[in-house]
């Protein structure tokens, strides 16, 4: 049987929006994989456990969601063995 690849995605509920007063100074996205329903029934798929959590200034948001994206390519590929928290200065 041949191995399923993991699909990764990131997630940050407070991720700041353009022209958008927020009163934190830094956000955080968490990156998770997508895992089948414990149930094992039909193709439904949930959150994992966070694997990688990357944080950054909320002035500057693109910078935290490129990395997480860069992130989560290494984490498909079998490639990362980076920290679990990552800040992007």
């Amino acid at each position: 049987m041949e191995k399923q690849q993991c699909q990764y995605y990131y997630f940050g509920g407070c991720t700041p929006r353009e022209n958008f007063f927020t009163p934190c100074n830094t956000f955080s996205v968490g990156i998770f994989p997508f895992v089948p329903l414990s149930s094992g029934k039909g193709t439904k798929r949930k959150r994992g456990k966070i694997v990688v959590r990357v944080k950054g200034k909320t002035s500057e948001p693109k910078k935290v969601t490129d990395k997480a994206k860069e992130i989560i390519s290494l984490l498909e590929e079998g490639n990362y063995s980076g920290p679990k928290i990552v800040s992007v200065k």
